[in-house]
């Protein structure tokens, strides 16, 4: 009697760690929900790590949430204002009513004209993630912008880590780490209708960049960003 035989064979990724953010990245991506702003008073923001694929079986990689410090009450209603004017040009089905605003936190100082926004710019990232205690095997360099990775390692040394309190700790203890903090007065928040792979793919991407208290809106054209006035 022959036997027969299955082999069942997984997609590779499967081995790999759900990656959060690294003390080394330059940016933290997050999702602002309107029901979530519109509970929010001046002080902080909690912001969970927004994380773009299929959650993996090895465990997880980093810090899931930030503490956004030094937050206004006018950055939040600015926020919100951003929110609900997206919102009133969609409909119940869009991405945006089911997740937010995709937005990018980065240093204050980053040239978003030099490099480019998503980016994590974290030379040392296999280093950093065996440090939080991932098997080699187990890391991934996953990003939302794929064809960028070359430019992310070639720049990575030209742009700093985004200034937080994280540390390096291995995952043990995740549970009882004491969530970084991240100063509003120390960076930008950049916010966006959608991945910001899709908004450098359109011809007349648009994004909100808040510095402080001010906001201001860019358009993505002739593959550099450009302030709008009107």
């Amino acid at each position: 009697m022959k036997r027969l035989v299955l082999f069942i064979l997984f997609p590779l990724q499967i081995f790999a760690a759900n990656v959060y953010f690294i003390p080394g990245d330059a940016v933290f991506h997050t999702m602002l929900k309107g029901e979530d702003l519109k509970k929010t008073s001046e002080g902080s923001l909690l912001l969970q790590c927004s994380y773009p694929w299929v959650m993996m079986l090895c465990g997880n990689i980093g810090y899931r949430q930030i503490e956004y410090t030094d937050v206004s009450q006018k950055k939040i209603d600015n926020l919100l204002k951003i929110y609900t004017e997206f919102e009133g040009n969609i409909s119940e089905e869009t991405e945006l009513k089911q997740v937010g605003l995709y937005a990018y936190i980065l240093n204050k100082d980053f040239d978003f004209n030099r490099y480019i926004i998503g980016l994590k710019y974290n030379e040392d990232w296999l280093e950093e993630h065996i440090a939080f205690g991932a098997r080699q095997s187990h890391t991934n360099v996953y990003s939302y912008l794929p064809r960028y990775i070359g430019e992310s390692w070639r720049d990575s040394m030209l742009v700093a880590p985004l200034k937080s309190t994280a540390k390096f700790e291995k995952q043990t203890n995740s549970t009882k780490r004491i969530i970084p903090k991240v100063s509003s007065k120390d960076t930008i928040i950049v916010v966006c209708k959608q991945n910001i792979g899709q908004v450098y793919k359109e011809s007349f991407g648009e994004i909100y960049i808040f510095q402080g208290d001010q906001l201001q809106k860019y358009r993505y054209q002739s593959s550099k960003w450009e302030l709008i006035t009107d």
